[in-house]
């Protein structure tokens, strides 16, 4: 009985440290209403001296305390609707948004005192129950929050992909999850999904998973626009960074397995395009050390690309000028 009290009593205390703590962020309309205060009683003052009146004139009490509160009742009187309305508002967002993270705060103590694990809060907060929907509920960024509280040696997302991975047995059920997520309600949790997916990624390459399965667990097959594919480059260069392969000729690979015999005009297209993508000229410098390799001469790599208009114009064409300063110059 005297450990139960003696929990209480912690629960208590550590409430009362949260109070006091977190006690200023409350005080943040407080300060914004006295500097738009502030900023009105110098405009009043600067009247009254332009109309050779002393401010006193106006304000007879000495009392600093009386004379804050007379210039905070005079000036709120003079305040527009707006500017009213302004801070009404705020004093609600401030007061409600304080009450809510306190709230947050004090569950995960509650938990940790309680010594529950990450996957007994997973199921408390019932998110085993959401299916795609994990990332819209609410209880996912207290979950998060709990986990990161923790600091554990485990890092958090691989933590988090552990117990997800309980509930979607398969990569493709997992991955698809947090494509879900990416397009979630909040901005918190796109870009939780989003960090979450590329560390997925990550687990994957690591794993020595075929850079082809993890594009087809992403939905990069043939006949997608992979150039507008955000997923696509960033999978490639971590795969390139772990297995020490060039970054060109794994592009090369996967595109053709993408684009096949179109990959040359998709590339024309694509340098044509005022935003040109990165890869671009990676690939093309790819394309040179093959068609070195296989004795081709550059005038030869020229006419592999339909070029619409021979004429004087073509040197303002953007793949010929880049097919200039790759096959040419070797920039």
């Amino acid at each position: 009985m005297a450990v139960r009290y003696s929990s209480v009593f912690q629960v208590y205390a550590i409430v009362l440290l949260l109070l006091v703590v977190k006690l200023p962020p409350c005080l943040a309309t407080e300060i914004n209403t006295t500097a738009l205060i502030r900023s009105h009683a110098l405009n009043v003052n600067s009247a009254l001296k332009e109309s050779n009146l002393k401010p006193n004139a106006v304000m007879t009490s000495t009392d600093s305390e009386e004379r804050i509160d007379f210039a905070r009742i005079s000036v709120l009187e003079g305040l527009s609707l707006s500017e009213k309305n302004m801070l009404q508002t705020s004093s609600k967002f401030s007061q409600s948004g304080f009450i809510a993270k306190i709230i947050r705060e004090f569950q995960i103590l509650w938990w940790r005192l309680l010594r529950k694990s990450d996957l007994d809060v997973f199921i408390l907060l019932k998110l085993d129950l959401k299916g795609h929907e994990l990332f819209n509920s609410a209880g996912f960024r207290k979950w998060t929050n709990f986990i990161a509280s923790k600091k554990d040696t485990k890092a958090p997302k691989d933590v988090i992909l552990d117990i997800l991975k309980q509930y979607y047995k398969t990569d493709e059920e997992l991955v698809n999850l947090l494509l879900a997520g990416t397009t979630a309600n909040t901005y918190y949790s796109r870009d939780y999904a989003i960090r979450l997916l590329e560390h997925q990624v990550k687990r994957l390459i690591n794993e020595q998973k075929p850079l082809e399965d993890i594009f087809r667990l992403l939905k990069v097959k043939k006949g997608t626009d992979v150039f507008g594919n955000t997923h696509f480059l960033y999978i490639v260069k971590l795969h390139t960074k772990i297995s020490g392969e060039d970054t060109g000729k794994v592009l090369l690979t996967q595109l053709r397995n993408v684009y096949g015999d179109d990959l040359l005009n998709v590339l024309s297209a694509e340098a044509r395009n005022p935003r040109m993508p990165s890869m671009v000229p990676r690939v093309l410098r790819a394309l040179r050390s093959e068609w070195t390799a296989e004795g081709k001469k550059a005038a030869e790599t020229f006419n592999l690309f339909q070029f619409k208009d021979k004429t004087d114009t073509i040197f303002y064409d953007p793949i010929f000028q880049l097919l200039a300063q790759v096959c040419y110059f070797n920039i």
